[in-house]
């Protein structure tokens, strides 16, 4: 698997990691689009931040 899948699995994932709690509580107290769009709107932007260090790592490394 090349290094930007990494990249990709670890913005989609790293939501549920950095907000936790807070994501459950805005699935249980918004419903379903309210915790999906907070969870996508940080997925998108994780994934971007992930992108950029693995692709900056990957042109250092080699």
């Amino acid at each position: 698997m090349d290094w930007y899948w990494y990249a990709i699995i670890a913005g989609v994932a790293a939501p549920w990691l950095i907000l936790g709690a807070g994501l459950r509580n805005a699935f249980k107290e918004g419903g379903v689009v309210t915790g999906v769009s907070v969870w996508s709107g940080m997925a998108v932007f994780t994934t971007l931040i992930a992108l950029l260090i693995g692709w900056i790592a990957h042109r250092l490394i080699g």
